[in-house]
């Protein structure tokens, strides 16, 4: 299982500050939220990724929009173009693609091969801020996901219950011993369990609490500093 921090900075000087001022150890891929930069930069973005594999560490590029709880509001032509820029012209190790700023599956499908021509591995994340489904459905998800291209298949929901987040890590167990790649997150307070054992119920990244001057925006997600747990 790897460690990932996300970084939701304002610009991309606050990010090189804080990778400056040094990543725990135990950090193997930084995630940048490129929802919640002033600008879309190539040349700085490239800088970031250089420095990172210098570093030995990952980079995830995430684009969220407000649909998957992110800071930007994007319709799916706008969506696309930004994500075959992103893969067209960083060097990144993941994509993560937000599979309901897509609006549908025929067009999460082709962002996935795209970034696969590329060499890039594929994230395909699915949110639901209203209500965690039964654990059937999860994993039904969860396999479709997968079907659709993704090298990681990710499912956040937010959990009102234990009930909920014994649905979420049940599903996750069962998906990820069938196609393996698969990450589980139930948000909220009641879900910590599903970050801070996130490999023993079979997720193959545990987020860490976000940095940067727009992690506020991540308030009520139940993200913690699984670091010093």
């Amino acid at each position: 299982m790897f460690i990932c921090q996300p970084i939701m900075a304002k610009n991309y000087d606050e990010i090189a500050k804080i990778l400056s001022s040094g990543l725990d150890n135990k950090i193997d891929i930084v995630e940048i939220r490129l929802d919640t930069l002033a600008d879309f930069n190539v040349s700085k973005l490239s800088l970031i990724s250089t420095k990172l594999k210098e570093a030995n560490i990952r980079l995830i590029l995430t684009l969220r929009t407000k649909k998957e709880g992110g800071a930007i509001d994007l319709d799916v032509s706008n969506y696309e173009k930004y994500i075959r820029q992103i893969i067209d012209k960083i060097d990144t190790d993941y994509i993560d693609i937000q599979r309901k700023a897509c609006t549908n599956d025929s067009r999460v499908r082709m962002l996935a091969d795209f970034a696969k021509q590329k060499g890039k591995k594929v994230i395909i994340s699915e949110h639901n801020f209203a209500k965690t489904q039964t654990e059937d459905k999860i994993y039904k998800s969860f396999l479709h996901i997968n079907y659709l291209g993704a090298d990681i298949s990710k499912i956040a929901q937010m959990a009102a219950s234990e009930q909920d987040v014994y649905s979420m890590i049940d599903a996750t167990r069962r998906a990820a011993k069938e196609v393996g790649g698969i990450i589980g997150i139930s948000m909220g307070e009641v879900g910590v369990a599903t970050r801070t054992d996130a490999e023993e119920i079979g997720s193959v990244i545990a987020y860490n609490v976000a940095q940067g001057s727009m992690a506020h925006l991540s308030k009520g997600t139940g993200q913690i500093d699984i670091l010093s747990e």
